[in-house]
């Protein structure tokens, strides 16, 4: 099985979450030498390391700017791309503009809003 991590708060100054993601990861890693793991990472984390864990480095990110854009365009691009079976987000992220595709169809939006979420379809 292919599992991707979110591991973007996985950084040198972490706390609270960032510190929960790399235990799990860690851990993961120590338990289950079968299955695949994709970890996304904004900082190089050389103490992160197995045989069945490639590293994806996400350029250029800025929490403030790129976050949104990566979580509901890139990131489902590339888990389709990528063939993986699993999303494990510990920060609380998802993709939302898809799901929130179907909602848009019932609402009264005007139709460039409606294009924008229809064009997400060809992503």
């Amino acid at each position: 099985m292919r599992i991707a991590i979110d591991g973007r708060l996985i950084i040198a100054s972490r706390s609270g979450v960032g510190t929960y993601a790399e235990r799990i990861v860690r851990s993961l890693l120590r338990i289950d030498r079968v299955n695949e793991y994709i970890l996304f990472l904004v900082e190089p984390n050389p103490q992160l390391e197995a045989p069945n864990l490639s590293k994806v480095m996400i350029e250029g990110y800025d929490r403030k700017i790129f976050n949104r854009w990566w979580e509901n365009v890139l990131l489902p691009k590339y888990l389709r791309q990528q063939h993986v079976d699993v999303f494990f987000s510990p920060g609380y992220t998802l993709p939302v503009v898809r799901r929130f595709r179907s909602v848009a169809s019932y609402l009264p939006l005007p139709r460039a809003w409606r294009s924008f979420f229809q064009a997400l379809d060809t992503v």
